[in-house]
């Protein structure tokens, strides 16, 4: 069944595909993305109010050392939005003025500044440079939850990954509207409730195979909504390269292009892993019916990719002649 869905998506559309099937408003991204100061652009997210007049997220900035990045096996070398020039690294005056946000921040109630304060040291033992954290959530255990919408940066975080994780926001945002479920917590929650019922349960148990069924779908439907939405987000910064500022031989188009390549990677994996723990198993129509469907979008973001690797490659050529 996988190998022929997979060929069947072959002759899918070379455009990108809805993941997520949310309908976003990129009218305020757009304008952020023409800031081309890291300290102006975050400075300008803080300030964006929600609906009722509230601050819209909370911005916090995990300060990291060298012995701190040499255990991440992190660089500080940051990719310069909007620049033309080879991959600048920050020093520590432009470091300091990063952490300006959490300082601003002083107005809010002790309780948000205490988790933004404890969620940030926490980040910084995470190899990301950004995380963004719905509202009501807890990732690091610090007892507390997050009151608003919250972007975690490392203090060299560039604007790529400060888009990125907007961009995210944006897409929380628009689920909380509708009303949908959200990757994280209820998707994730959904997938470790079925994993431990599924763990309760003896080999011998008439429910077994069920809820080893509803096990694989509720991990599979996490899988596709956050990598999926991790390809909208990658491919939004391709796009909307030059809205952004980006020359399409910018690094930042490029690491956004080999995190798009990873990401589908981890779906074809995941979908294969899938596929072979329900191979012949009754009861499991819907789970293949949910493969499928993602096969043929995989097979569709792999020509988008392609396509845009192919163009961007071109692009470059040709301005280096």
């Amino acid at each position: 069944m996988f190998e022929a869905a997979a060929n069947r998506a072959i002759t899918a559309q070379p455009t990108p595909p809805s993941w997520t099937g949310l309908d976003i408003n990129y009218s305020e991204l757009d304008r952020l993305g023409k800031i081309t100061d890291v300290q102006t652009l975050i400075s300008e997210i803080e300030n964006l109010k929600d609906e009722r007049g509230e601050p819209f997220l909370d911005i916090a900035i995990s300060q990291t050392s060298p012995e701190d990045r040499q255990a991440l096996n992190l660089s500080i070398t940051t990719h310069a939005i909007g620049s033309q020039t080879s991959p600048s690294t920050l020093n520590a005056q432009q470091a300091q003025a990063i952490l300006k946000p959490l300082q601003a921040q002083l107005k809010r109630p002790p309780l948000t500044l205490k988790f933004l304060e404890s969620s940030a040291a926490a980040f910084k033992r995470v190899s990301a440079r950004g995380q963004m954290i719905p509202p009501q959530t807890d990732p690091y255990k610090t007892g507390m939850k997050s009151s608003r919408r919250t972007i975690l940066l490392k203090d060299f975080a560039d604007r790529e990954t400060i888009l990125h994780e907007y961009i995210h926001a944006l897409y929380d945002r628009e689920r909380e509207r509708l009303g949908l479920a959200k990757p994280f917590p209820d998707l994730e929650q959904k997938m470790h409730r079925a994993q431990a019922q599924l763990e309760r349960m003896s080999a011998d148990d008439s429910r077994a195979p069920e809820a080893y069924v509803s096990y694989w779908q509720a991990r599979t439907e996490f899988l596709l909504a956050t990598s999926g939405e991790e390809l909208e987000v990658h491919g939004t910064i391709v796009d909307r390269r030059q809205k952004f500022g980006l020359s399409d031989s910018s690094p930042a188009v490029a690491n956004a292009l080999q995190n798009y390549e990873s990401e589908m990677t981890r779906i074809r994996d995941g979908l294969a892993e899938a596929s072979k723990a329900i191979e012949g198993m009754s009861g499991s129509e819907a789970l293949q019916n949910q493969i499928q469907d993602g096969l043929i979008k995989l097979a569709a973001s792999e020509q988008w990719h392609l396509d845009r690797a192919r163009s961007l490659q071109k692009s470059t050529a040709v301005s280096m002649r």
